[in-house]
């Protein structure tokens, strides 16, 4: 992929390294032009039919949360496509060959494993098979999964106005019905929004409002209660949750304190507890180790609770003074 990006570079500039163009251009030049430059003369599969077989197995792989696909099963999928063909096709084994040895768009890491060069080309040409069908309520029904989240944005980014309009608003209704994933949705409509061209205004503050009213209700948020019996054993896991960087991989995860007038009603037999609101997915494991973490380098004569609160359900972590 390194490769393929400094190519683009000094072939189209750095204007062509934005968006979902890079793929597009990582496509051409590998289908087409990948032969023709290296001076290498033989027939070739047009992209116009590579990319009829390589949108199918995308989608394909996608739907069934594949990464590699054996050989043979490649293979009956492209003879199905083939059939379809009205103009005719290679056969399904000269396809595969092509594809895997002539474009290099797919690779075969073991033998009679496929796979794409990369999961963004696969995302990508994805992508397309959903806008190209116009199937667009999987991508939105879906969008909650991480492959099925960066297809979508791959769709928006790629779509026309009317495409595009239609995703933002069937995502925005599934915001509405889907409160468990409303955190993560409203980010999701904003990195959309930030991906189109071309964007109806009242569709733009629609997702903008939603984005403002996960923040700041309190009700659709995630919280993470601290409670132990000291106030200061509290306090001080408090703060080090607050600083702890593994906390915030990849920026997922964050917290803020909130003061006792914004707190909702905390779990019943909680002393002192804290309440931290969460933005984002909860790494459960990657919470308890920094809660250890803590008592390690303090360790308390108490036990202590984290009790996780989402809009339906609760899940309380208790940590020992011997146990954790």
């Amino acid at each position: 992929m390194c490769a393929l990006t400094c190519g683009v570079f000094l072939d189209r500039g750095p204007a062509a390294l934005a968006g979902p163009e890079i793929y597009s251009a990582f496509v051409d030049m590998l289908i087409e032009r990948r032969d023709i430059e290296r001076g290498i003369e033989r027939p070739r599969l047009p992209r116009s039919v590579a990319s009829i077989f390589l949108e199918d197995l995308a989608c394909y792989m996608l739907r069934n949360g594949f990464t590699e696909v054996p050989r043979e099963r490649v293979l009956r999928r492209f003879a199905e496509i083939s059939d379809t063909l009205t103009h005719g096709a290679p056969p399904s084994d000269a396809v595969l060959t092509a594809l895997l040895v002539e474009s290099g768009m797919l690779v075969e890491p073991e033998v009679d494993r496929i796979r794409f060069l990369h999961q963004t080309l696969q995302e990508f040409l994805a992508a397309q098979w959903f806008l190209h069908n116009d199937e667009l309520a999987p991508l939105v029904g879906r969008a909650h999964e991480p492959v099925w989240r960066a297809t979508l944005v791959m769709a928006v980014a790629q779509a026309r106005h009317r495409q595009s309009e239609e995703l933002l608003s069937r995502l925005l209704d599934r915001f509405r019905e889907d409160r468990l994933r409303r955190p993560a949705l409203a980010g999701l409509l904003q990195e959309c929004v930030r991906n189109t061209h071309r964007l109806d205004p009242s569709l733009r503050r629609a997702a903008e409002d939603a984005w403002q009213t996960t923040g700041s209700d309190p009700g659709q948020s995630w919280f993470l209660w601290l409670n132990s019996a000291d106030p200061s054993t509290t306090s001080s896991l408090t703060g080090w949750l607050l600083a702890e960087p593994t906390l915030r991989h990849g920026g997922g995860l964050t917290f803020v304190e909130l003061p006792y007038s914004e707190q909702p009603t905390p779990p019943p037999d909680m002393h002192h507890p804290a309440c931290l609101r969460m933005r984002g997915r909860v790494g459960l494991g990657d919470l308890v180790d920094a809660a250890v973490a803590w008592r390690n380098v303090q360790p308390s004569t108490d036990h202590f609770d984290l009790v996780i609160s989402v809009p339906e359900s609760s899940m309380l972590v208790r940590i020992s003074p011997d146990h954790p």
